[in-house]
């Protein structure tokens, strides 16, 4: 159950208030999308240009239980816990707050790693979905160095927190639609 929440650093929670714009996420399902450069750049984390127009991941629709971000034992140390009841409070104009120190399980999204099968899974309803699965072929693609860098990041997992893939694994079973992921090569290996 959510206990505690973080607000932005200034704390100024008045972000969304001032979003002058009401976007349907129906336009958006389905819809192939050009994705940006960031990752070329060196940029580590997953931030498509939509991401922060999007914000489905950061929201909890009206009707449906707080979710509480599930956190490594490092971040747990950072920040307690982080509740998502409507809105997340870190979700800013430009998309998350925290930027690189976000967790784990948010940079993830949205993937969903599997501990058992290691195997990762998709949200169907992220409006990346068909993007995502098209770029898997091309290695220098976002999708792959996203997926490259996730498969990475839960690789040092195994060894230093597993719990946490376990439990962040049965809370994305729990709040998202999953699909599993295409198979996809990586370092010369197929998954």
């Amino acid at each position: 159950m959510c206990s505690t929440k973080i607000g932005h650093a200034d704390g100024d929670d008045s972000d969304f208030e001032r979003i002058n714009f009401v976007l349907s996420l129906d336009k958006w399902r389905g819809l192939v999308l050009p994705l940006p450069q960031f990752f070329r750049a060196g940029f580590s984390r997953m931030l498509f240009d939509h991401c922060a127009v999007c914000r489905q991941c950061c929201t909890i629709e009206e009707g449906y239980p707080p979710l509480e971000i599930t956190l490594t034992a490092r971040e747990e140390k950072r920040y307690g816990s982080l509740c998502v009841e409507t809105n997340c409070t870190n979700l800013g104009p430009q998309g998350c707050t925290l930027g690189d120190e976000k967790p784990f399980s948010c940079s993830l999204y949205p993937l969903s790693y599997d501990p058992e099968s290691d195997r990762f899974s998709f949200d169907r309803d992220c409006p990346l979905k068909e993007t995502y699965f098209a770029q898997l072929d091309d290695p220098e693609s976002d999708a792959s160095r996203h997926l490259s860098e996730m498969s990475g990041q839960i690789e040092k997992l195994k060894k230093t927190d597993p719990k946490f893939l376990f439990t962040n694994r049965s809370v994305d079973v729990d709040y998202f639609d999953l699909q599993e992921l295409p198979s996809y090569k990586r370092q010369g290996k197929t998954r």
